[in-house]
């Protein structure tokens, strides 16, 4: 487990028993992200499952319901930009 803390800063919960989170993997193809559960009472760390896509980076983008059964976080489905001309702009 590599944690990329500096670009998952907002992406974690705080639970009854434990926290989750979610762990970056930049070099998986397609990148995604571990959804992590940390067990405050053991200190074990186990991994839940895997985001399908690239989670939201340097942002904040997870919650947890108040039953602690579901988990809500934020991708990335698709990334773009457009260069536009304008002429004769004032």
């Amino acid at each position: 487990m590599a944690l990329h803390w500096d670009e998952m800063w907002g992406n974690w919960a705080v639970a009854s028993h434990g926290l989750y989170f979610l762990d970056y993997r930049p070099k998986s193809h397609p990148p995604r992200a571990g959804i992590d559960f940390l067990d405050f009472h053991s200190g074990v760390v186990r991994q839940l499952g895997e985001t399908p896509q690239k989670p939201t980076v340097w942002n904040t983008g997870m919650a947890l319901s108040p039953d602690e059964r579901r988990i809500l976080f934020s991708q990335v489905d698709r990334a773009g930009s457009d260069i536009m001309l304008a002429e004769n702009f004032r």
